[in-house]
């Protein structure tokens, strides 16, 4: 009797399973035959969001599945609103992994689309794509998460983010992709560039092809090669020109003025797995011929022969890392760099540098053509070395630390370059620029009846000067790293450059060597001549400080000590008292804007009092006034030369003539 209950109960067990089977077999039979009407509503209703969202026209001819893993698209466009056309194709169709697709994990297997044009338009206040940009406005309490604020315990990290887009952006790379027809153009404000591409195929995790570039009407042919593997996330591209021509990157020069071009490009990356909260991006960039045009960077093109970034790039929980096993090569010189990045609570900045002995030519050999003009052709023997350890809170910016050295070991310049620069020893001719255009040219020495030796420059200007511009001028190798951290610390809290740290040496170099251009390329070559000249000998220190007096500008076209003490006084540079003296080293920073220096009644305003006592109690320091002088110091002077004539007796001062007394340029 058990025994047949227990073979009843079975049975009516296999007849439950048997029907729930026939349930969802029939279940899937009517989904299946309902898939392509299940499809066109579930698209119709994303369609009508997205078209009330972005305020576009879009039209499909056709949607369906293909088989059971598979959707094809035929003709398909998209019109915003008021603007042209911005995407139309022919055909689309689409394999994904069905089972993946099952547990939520769209993985293409298998893709292909014809005869696609992408066409982006903008003429003055008339587009057809900016709309996508405009809509796009994150919460900003979000971004404040993401970025600059510690998220909270249940919050994904940066490696859990970073990990998510690569196994999207992997993902959705189909195993098996061709793409025939393509069409990518643009008319921005009457600049017309485009690219086209007969064919593009992924077989067997490669690709290559070549793409049709022109550019209103310069057209070139740019060959591309690659791979990708979705399993072992990585990807590497190849690109060079398929003609004659270099490869120039298009738009740029218009939009930014900006010119880039080079011969080939070698792209590697690879995305690995998160392990212990931390992921690794690894990878290679190599650029060959590269040339680099702006006018912020440098006056001339600069080109880069070879150059490459071997990058491994750790992902944490909160911090990303450039470790020190990547490397960057410029020609013959490579660094191993260790960057660390905090992006939160505040952002934090760390980078270390530690170049050992390597010959003194390695360096000088690779710096680019075109970026150090003054430089170009040195040859140098010995050896040298390099050190930096900088960081910065920028909660904190007066916390800056910076640590540089460049030390030299049986170093010395066997030839110079374009420039000799022990012309500083002798009498040599020196034009000034303004804004880059060169306004007036005279000889430094005995030619020039207005050139003073120092003995022959009042002792109260020499050392105002010094007090003012660079206090440590005698003691130093051409940079102070406390004043350069001041001036980074009041850079970042003002969000602007608000101050400089030059010493005495750059400012000479700078006037001397270099134009007035404001140039990443300038500031560059303008550090590595203080080191040349502070470090070899090249110039005495005295005689440094004679060419500075004697060239810098004092007013409109007023250049040198002498020719400032007749312009303003009426009398020679030896026979400036103490007062005269400070108001002259006053006016260096801003020597045209000296007749705001005064009020309505012609005196000196108030806030260079501040200023006078500043600069005299530090002469008085250092006894280079008596405490007598001190005392009768009188905080004004009386202009008895031509600038008497150019002086503005009003109460209106432009905001940007006033210095703030305390961020003068002034150490001990």
């Amino acid at each position: 009797m058990p025994e047949t209950l227990h073979i009843l109960h079975s049975n009516k067990k296999l007849r439950y399973i048997v029907l729930i089977f026939i349930v969802l077999s029939l279940l899937i039979l009517l989904l299946f035959i309902l898939r392509n009407t299940i499809l066109n509503i579930v698209t119709d209703k994303k369609l009508d969001e997205f078209r009330r969202e972005y305020h576009l026209e879009i039209k499909i001819e056709s949607l369906k599945f293909s088989g059971l893993s598979g959707i094809s698209l035929n003709n398909a466009v998209i019109i915003p609103e008021k603007g042209d056309t911005l995407l139309k194709f022919g055909n689309a169709t689409a394999r994904f992994n069905f089972w993946k697709a099952l547990t939520g994990r769209i993985s293409l297997d298998n893709y292909s689309m014809s005869d696609v044009y992408v066409v982006f338009f903008r003429n003055d206040s008339t587009d057809n794509y900016l709309f996508l940009l405009n809509n796009y406005q994150p919460d900003s309490a979000q971004i404040a998460n993401d970025i600059h604020v510690k998220p909270d315990e249940d919050d994904p990290q940066i490696s859990d983010k970073v990990n998510r887009i690569m196994t999207l952006i992997f993902n959705i790379l189909p195993a098996k992709m061709q793409l025939t027809n393509v069409n990518i153009c643009a008319d921005i404000n009457h600049h017309c560039f485009s690219f086209h591409i007969d064919k593009f195929e992924i077989e067997d995790h490669n690709f290559s092809s070549v793409l049709n570039v022109s550019e209103m009407d310069k057209v070139s042919k740019w060959y591309y090669r690659g791979s990708i593997n979705r399993n072992e996330r990585n990807c590497e591209i190849f690109l060079a020109s398929a003609d004659s021509q270099k490869i120039v990157l298009p738009y740029l020069g218009e939009k930014w003025d900006l010119h880039i071009s080079f011969d080939s490009l070698d792209f590697k990356f690879r995305a690995g797995d998160i392990k212990n909260d931390l992921i690794n991006l690894s990878g290679l960039a190599s650029v060959h011929g590269l040339t680099v045009n702006h006018p912020r960077i440098a006056s001339d093109d600069v080109i880069l022969s070879n150059s490459s970034v071997s990058y491994h790039i750790n992902i944490g929980q909160d911090k990303l890392e450039l470790d020190s096993a990547s490397a960057i090569t410029l020609n013959s010189i490579t660094l191993h760099p260790w960057i660390e990045y905090k992006p939160f609570p505040e952002a934090q900045l760390h980078v270390r540098l530690n170049k050992p002995d390597f010959p003194a030519d390695d360096l000088f050999g690779s710096l680019p053509s075109g970026f150090f003009n003054n430089l170009a052709g040195i040859r140098t023997q010995g050896e040298l070395s390099f050190k930096l350890d900088f960081f910065i809170d920028m909660q904190q910016p007066d916390s800056v630390k910076l640590q540089s050295e460049l030390k030299r070991h049986n170093f010395r310049i066997i030839k110079y370059g374009n420039t000799d620069f022990s012309v500083l020893n002798d009498t040599f001719s020196y034009t000034a620029y303004e804004k880059g255009i060169p306004v007036r040219t005279f000889f430094i020495g005995p030619p020039n009846r207005e050139f003073r030796t120092l003995d022959r420059i009042s002792d109260y200007l020499k050392d105002a000067v010094i007090i003012s511009e660079d206090g440590g001028f005698y003691n130093h190798r051409g940079f102070i790293s406390d004043a350069i951290k001041e001036s980074i610390a009041e850079n970042v809290k003002k969000k602007r450059f608000a101050r400089g740290g030059s010493t005495i040496s750059m400012q000479l170099v700078k006037n001397v060597f270099l134009s007035r251009n404001k140039t990443v390329a300038r500031k560059l070559e303008e550090m590595l001549i203080v080191w040349l000249i502070e470090n070899n000998g090249i110039c005495s220190k005295d005689r440094m400080y004679e060419v500075y007096l004697n060239i810098i500008e004092w007013g409109p076209l007023i250049y040198g000590a002498n020719e400032a003490s007749e312009y303003y006084f009426n009398k020679d540079a030896m026979q400036l008292d103490l007062n005269e003296a400070i108001f002259l080293a006053s006016i260096i920073p801003r020597p045209k804007w000296f007749r705001y220096s005064f009020n309505g009644e012609g005196h000196l305003r108030d806030y260079l009092a501040n200023y006078f006592r500043l600069v005299s109690s530090k002469m008085l320091r250092k006894e280079m006034i008596e405490q007598e002088e001190y005392d009768n110091l009188l905080f004004d002077v009386t202009l008895t030369g031509k600038a008497k004539e150019l002086l503005k007796i009003t109460d209106t001062i432009p905001a940007d003539s006033l210095r703030d007394w305390e961020l003068l340029r002034t150490t001990e």
